[in-house]
Parts: C-alpha cells; structure tokens; sequence
C-alpha cells in the first residue's frame, strides 16, 4: 500500500518564480512534452497533482512520478525543499520496499524474479539517498548502503546459471556500482577531502581499469579518473603527482576518423597551461591557452582568452592583456573575474583607472 506517498500534503506550494512564460500546466498538457522543453518547474507541479490526483496508479508509475518531481526541484534550485519532500518516502532500505520473497510467483505483479529486490527504481534511490543526506559526509555513508545493496544483487545473478537476460543484468549492476564509486569520489570532494578523494580515484584506477585492459570504454573511462587524480593533485599543489598522471597516464592515439577523447583534450588544453603557469613558464601558458581558444566560441573558448590575457599579464606584456580583455567585454561577455583582471590591468596601467572601469558598463550581456 503506497497511498502514503499520493497525500496531498507531502507536496509543498513552489515559492514564485521570477522567470517569464511559467504558467501552471493546463489540463491538455503532457508530463513528456512538458520535460521536452526543459519546463521542469511546471512539471514540478503536473508531477505532484498527479500523484495527489484521484486516479489510481501502478506503484511504478508513482515511484516515477516521484523521482520526476524530486528531480525538477533540484533543476529548478529548489533542492531544499525536495530534501524536505523526500523524507516522505523514508528509509530506502526498509523491508517495506523489499518485493516478498515468500510471494507467489505467478501474482500478476510483475515482479516476478525479483524477489529480494527494492521495489524502488535505482535512479529514485540514487537521488533520495543525495537528497536525505545533505551532509557530504552522510552522503558518503548513504553511498556505500547502496553499494552493498547492488554487490548483494550482483553476487545473487552470479551465483545463477549465465544466461543472456542475467549476463545484461550484471552489467547493469556493475555499472550501477561504478557510478557509485565515482558519486562518492564526488562527494569527498564536496567535504574538501581532496586527499581522501584522490586516493579513492587512483584505487579505482587499479581495481576497474587495470593496465591489461584492452577496451577502449575502458580506456576512455581510465583516461577519465586519471584526468581528475591530476586536477586534485593540481588543487592540493602536489605538481609532481600531476604531471605524473598526465605524463605516465593512458596515452589515446588519433586515428583518421576517430574522434579525440574529451579527456585527452582537457589533458593537452587545461591541466599541461596549468602547470606552465606553477613553473613560471607564462608565455607558454599564453601559447597554450591561445591554442586551446582558436575555434572554440563557447564559454570554455571565452576562459581560455581570459586565462590568455593572464599569463600575458605576469609575462610583462600588459597592452596585449589589455587588449584580448577588452575584446571580451565588447563582445558582450562579462562574469567576475573577467571584471576584476580588467579592472587590475587598467589599475596598472593608467592614473585614470577610474574612468576606464566606468566605460565597459552596460556591455556585457
């Protein structure tokens, strides 16, 4: 019996948006139309009405309905109240939500196969288990309750006959644990364990991508975990860990045809500037950031010029900094630090510093 989860009083009243065109959903509207066009506050609210709706729902239907709900509060920044909202559905890992394993087998439930199980699907675990602990430490614990959860499930299909239904089964559950592994490396982060954070990632470089593997998503995900040691190792100010991870790390040659992998080129284009700029090499950094800009209009292609114009400014060539800055604000672009390297170029650069701070005003988007 889940109808304590379809009260209308677990659902809280949306504070009001300032955002334009937010309408309440009309009666016509579809909850999948509604995510398709990113409307995920008015889907907040088709979510909750349906669930305290006088229809009768499947239990599946409810659960999606509430992962639906918890998950656009979040989008929406309202991750508070969804943290209050799903304390409604208590303890995940109660026998409540555990299918009968003294059930007949042929009950028309459909859960047939499942006995031992949680009834609830694992994303809507995933996200209460983040939204009940807010605490990075609790989240951690939380984590690893799932995590035993998911290996008790893995450690059940292997004990079974393999099959082509139960070998899917264990890879599903496997990459369940793997995404695990990387939320709770997340979370220490969060914490600012970075040391603690760091040494989790290396161990899952040894035990999930070991250096016999010849998968290329393998390499792909080893080439992912190395990239992040090397930016905790950067943050810690560890720059010999660093450039060990990018120098000694998995190596994706390109072939015609084949796309670079993201992390190679994160490795090539951010972490290797960063460590030109802690060697004092500001003109390579310079190089390298300029490289890393050309073709790239986005907003990682608009840091690059700033964090350019930087390494252009400790080099000594202050006009060019000047100059590439400039350029960013007439083009519209305008964020914090963009503002202050500005503001501290024209501060060396002139006694009226105070009326070139007040030109740039109004031109950013």
């Amino acid at each position: 019996d889940f109808s304590f989860l379809r009260r209308l009083e677990n659902f809280h009243p949306l504070p009001p948006s300032s955002l334009p065109n937010q309408l309440p959903p009309s009666p016509e509207t579809t909850l999948p139309s509604l995510l398709s066009r990113n409307a995920y506050r008015p889907a907040a609210i088709f979510a909750a009405d349906a669930l305290s709706g006088p229809h009768s729902l499947p239990p599946q239907e409810i659960f999606e309905l509430w992962y639906t709900r918890l998950a656009c509060l979040t989008l929406i920044d309202l991750t508070p109240l969804a943290a209050q909202e799903s304390l409604v559905l208590g303890d995940i890992h109660s026998a409540y939500y555990i299918i009968d394993e003294d059930e007949d087998e042929d009950d028309g439930s459909g859960n047939e196969g499942k006995r031992g199980e949680c009834i609830l699907p694992w994303h809507l675990c995933v996200l209460v288990t983040r939204l009940q602990n807010m605490n990075s430490r609790a989240q951690v614990q939380g984590y690893y309750d799932l995590a035993v959860y998911a290996r008790r499930q893995l450690q059940a299909l292997k004990a079974r006959d393999p099959s082509e239904k139960t070998t899917q089964t264990k890879t599903l559950w496997t990459n369940r644990l793997q995404d695990l592994s990387y939320r709770i490396g997340n979370a220490l982060i969060e914490m600012d364990d970075i040391a603690a954070a760091k040494r989790h990632f290396a161990s899952l470089v040894v035990h999930q991508h070991p250096h016999t593997s010849t998968n290329a998503e393998d390499e792909n995900e080893k080439g992912m975990l190395e990239l992040w040691i090397a930016m905790l190792s950067l943050k810690m100010g560890d720059l010999d860990s660093a450039r060990k991870w990018l120098e000694e790390g998995t190596q994706q040659p390109s072939h015609e045809g084949v796309p670079e992998p993201k992390w190679n080129r994160v490795k090539d284009g951010l972490l290797k500037p960063f460590l030109s700029i802690t060697d004092g090499h500001f003109d390579d950094a310079a190089s390298a950031w300029r490289d890393r800009a050309i073709g790239d209009e986005d907003y990682d292609g608009v840091l690059a010029r700033q964090n350019q114009a930087v390494c252009l400014l400790y080099a000594g060539k202050l006009s060019e900094s000047t100059s590439i800055l400039q350029s960013l604000v007439d083009e519209g672009h305008a964020f914090r630090a963009l503002t202050f390297n500005l503001a501290t170029v024209y501060e060396l650069q002139t006694e009226a510093a105070r009326q070139r701070k007040g030109a740039p005003m109004g031109k950013g988007k």
